[in-house]
């Protein structure tokens, strides 16, 4: 997160920058020659992007080409057309359409992930949820964790899938459709059709064998590794692929609440707090791990000065005032320790996040963002980072640390750009 605050320096070049209310959309023919960061309900790429598209929306549909990455989180995820580099995409539904191609790898997440038929990954592919279904072509590694996996077309390399059993019912879905995307039905468990084809090893690990054609064709017999555990039945089934993208989604969900509700009720409070960390980021960083320290001293020290004074109570006779002490004692010690893991966990890396969402819209050059959206957007960018496998748990306590120095400190105050 320091990093990300530091780096936007001057220097750094401003990506196009789209803050659209409603629709955002490139018309055909039409060639951007540089990054497009896009913000818009509905977000349609039909022309040409020859660098990085960043999108959230609603709705984000690429039939055009995008020549370096594209990353989008939305309702409903949508690629028809070309991506020249690495898809990372997260929705209630995402699809590659028939005929379209991602030129490198693809990592998705969401209710429903789709690889049509027709459609082409020529890299590698990580893809989880509660359904996923593979029609198209794989040509590298495909790595797969959902309750249902439906794998009907080519694999170029190794298959790697983890899925939930086969004889549970399928479920309905009983939420509002994605918009533009009809998802796919795929049964419970595993299925691998007539047609698939697999030119590198398949393994699978599963409470049971599931749905393998004869028909299918592999390089070599499938691997079957069964769940060591019985599940219950109904009981949703976990994997490692599964829990991290679970953890993320959670991680995300949770900073977007907190900083929205802090935006809306705290507002004052929070431009004071994140105007001390604009004005000094290293001080900021060194207050919090002080006064983190100095909380762990007092969690440690109130028991003690608390059972010492109740001590002294009793041996002067003051009875009823013995176990008054043992209860403030004993809420000093809650009130210290929710203290601190609210600042470090929560408030802390939200007032971070607001400060780096600031600086990274003042650096490409956009609308500044104000209240419950700014909070909302900041919530979600925090999230993901904090909530990134491996890094993110350091990227937490580090954002922790900033923000919690800020709401500490008594200082200059820098105000938003």
């Amino acid at each position: 997160m320091l990093a990300i605050l530091l780096a936007l320096s001057p220097a750094a070049t401003a990506a196009t920058t789209i803050d659209e209310e409603e629709v955002y959309t490139l018309p055909q023919g039409e060639i951007l020659d540089d990054d497009l960061y896009v913000f818009a309900r509905e977000i349609r790429i039909e022309g040409t992007v020859t660098g990085d598209v960043v999108a959230f929306g609603q709705l984000v549909t690429v039939p055009g080409e995008v020549r370096g990455d594209l990353i989008a989180g939305a309702q409903a995820v949508r690629v028809d057309g070309r991506i020249g580099d690495d898809l990372r995409a997260a929705g209630q539904a995402v699809q590659v359409s028939p005929g379209a191609t991602v030129a490198d790898h693809v990592v998705s997440a969401g209710y429903s992930v789709q690889v049509a038929e027709g459609a082409e990954v020529l890299g590698d592919a990580a893809l989880a949820g509660y359904q996923v279904a593979v029609d198209g072509a794989v040509g590298g590694t495909l790595d797969a964790a959902a309750g249902a996996v439906r794998l009907a077309g080519h694999f170029g390399d190794g298959v790697s899938v983890e899925v939930g059993p086969s004889n549970q019912a399928p479920y309905s879905y009983a939420g509002e459709p994605p918009p533009e995307i009809a998802m796919p039905t795929v049964q419970p468990g595993l299925t691998v059709t007539d047609g698939a084809r697999f030119d590198g090893p398949m393994r699978y690990r599963s409470p049971d064998p599931g749905r393998i054609s004869q028909a299918a064709q592999f390089a070599s017999p499938p691997a079957y590794t069964p769940d060591v555990d019985e599940p219950e039945a109904g009981a949703p089934q976990a994997s490692p692929l599964g829990a991290m993208v679970g953890g993320f989604f959670r991680q995300v969900v949770a900073m977007g609440i907190v900083n929205t509700l802090l935006s809306v009720i705290a507002a004052g409070w929070l431009e004071r707090v994140t105007g001390r960390l604009r004005a000094d980021l290293a001080r900021s960083g060194l207050r919090g791990l002080v006064a983190f320290f100095l909380g762990g001293v007092g969690l440690g020290l109130i028991p003690v000065v608390t059972i010492a004074l109740a001590v002294m109570l009793g041996f002067a006779g003051i009875g009823p005032l013995v176990g008054a002490t043992l209860g403030l004692g004993l809420l000093g010690v809650v009130a210290v320790a929710v203290g601190l893991g609210v600042g470090l966990a929560l408030v802390g890396p939200a007032v971070t996040g607001l400060v780096a969402l600031d600086a990274l819209i003042e650096k490409a050059g956009a609308k500044p963002l104000t209240g419950a959206v700014r909070g909302l957007v900041a919530g979600v960018l925090i999230g993901a980072l904090t909530g990134l496998p491996f890094v993110g748990g350091l990227i937490g306590v580090l954002a922790g640390f900033l923000g919690l120095g800020a709401i500490v400190a008594r200082g200059p105050v820098r105000a938003a750009p």
